[in-house]
Formats: C-alpha cells, sequence, structure tokens
C-alpha cells in the first residue's frame, strides 16, 4: 500500500512540474520574448519638423536644405497588455548638409521634438527642452558616426507637480547613424 500511495504522489508531482513548465513557457512567450528592447540612430535627408493637419503634433515633412536627426529607443508590449511597453523618439532638424563638428542642442536656430510612451502614459518636450550636445565624428554617403549626451525634459501633460516631468536622457560613444527614407506621417 505504500508503495503504490508513493507513486500516485511522483505522478501528483511529475505532473505539477509539466503544469509549471507549460505556464512558464507561455508566460515568457507572451510577456518576454515578443517584447525585445531595440535602438535605432537614423537621419532623413529634406525632412523638417512640422506641425501636423491637427496644428499641435509635430511630424516629419518635406523640408529643403534641412536634415532631421534621430534616436529612437524602447521596447514593444506584450501580446496580452500595454502596461510595460515603451518607446521613446527625439528628434532635431538641423539646417544644410551634415559636417563635422559639434552639434549644440541650445542653439536658437535648432528644432526639437520629443515623444515617449511609457506604461499608459505620454511624454512630449516640457518647458526645459533638451540640452546637450551631436559631436558628428565621420561622415559617409549613407551614415555618420556621432557621440552624443543629450538631456530632455519629458512633460506629461499633467498639472501634478510631482509626477508631471522626468529626465530622459541619449547617451552614445561612437554610434552609427544611418539615412532612412523619410517616414511617412500621417
Amino acid at each position: 500500500m505504500g508503495i503504490k500511495l508513493t507513486r500516485k504522489r511522483l505522478i501528483k508531482i511529475a505532473v505539477a512540474v509539466v503544469f509549471i513548465a507549460v505556464i512558464y513557457g507561455t508566460i515568457d512567450f507572451l510577456f518576454i520574448e515578443d517584447a525585445k528592447p531595440y535602438f535605432h540612430a537614423e537621419y532623413y535627408e529634406k525632412t523638417g519638423l512640422v506641425t501636423g493637419d491637427d496644428g499641435k503634433v509635430i511630424v516629419y515633412g518635406s523640408k529643403d536644405g534641412f536634415i532631421t536627426i534621430v534616436l529612437r529607443r524602447g521596447r514593444p508590449h506584450s501580446t496580452v497588455t500595454t502596461a510595460h511597453g515603451y518607446s521613446e523618439k527625439f528628434s532635431i532638424e538641423l539646417p544644410g548638409n551634415l559636417k563635422k563638428g559639434r552639434i549644440d542642442l541650445q542653439e536658437s536656430e535648432n528644432v526639437s521634438a520629443f515623444r515617449a510612451y511609457m506604461g499608459r502614459e505620454f511624454w512630449n518636450l516640457g518647458k526645459g527642452g533638451a540640452k546637450g550636445y551631436i559631436d558628428i565624428l565621420s561622415v559617409n554617403n549613407s551614415s555618420f558616426t556621432a557621440s552624443y549626451n543629450i538631456t530632455i525634459d519629458a512633460w506629461n501633460g499633467s498639472d501634478d507637480p510631482h509626477h508631471s516631468n522626468r529626465k530622459t536622457y541619449f547617451v552614445g560613444e561612437n554610434k552609427p547613424f544611418y539615412l532612412k527614407p523619410r517616414p511617412d506621417s500621417r
């Protein structure tokens, strides 16, 4: 009788282990495997930051004599919930062609934009704007290499003084930026 009871226990334990493994695998697939972090550094020729049809949102538009440099990073939400996905995109419009040298983000002729989605909150460029620099080290036909240190004052539209602003940082050394076609802004 003792042996049968032990076998039943072993079978129950084996079933429980298989059940836990299936649950873990499902969670891993739905929440972790589908949500790989990403980072892109790119630029668009003959592109500027223009006001969208709604008069508020800044979008990419055709603008001769300008380029727009973009840093994008994030992690997609899972297939089950959007609570833990995020994306951040910083764009800066620059007059002229790409050339080696340092770009000071506080210069008045530079136009920049920031958009972020974190959890279930949306963030834009705050009153403090973007500070820092992009140091272009080398320029090729369809790419350039740069180092950058950017601090962004992000604002979520709230009036709550304790939760409406946060700092966001983009820091990189010798990173390649690739020429891409301007995205459709609609």
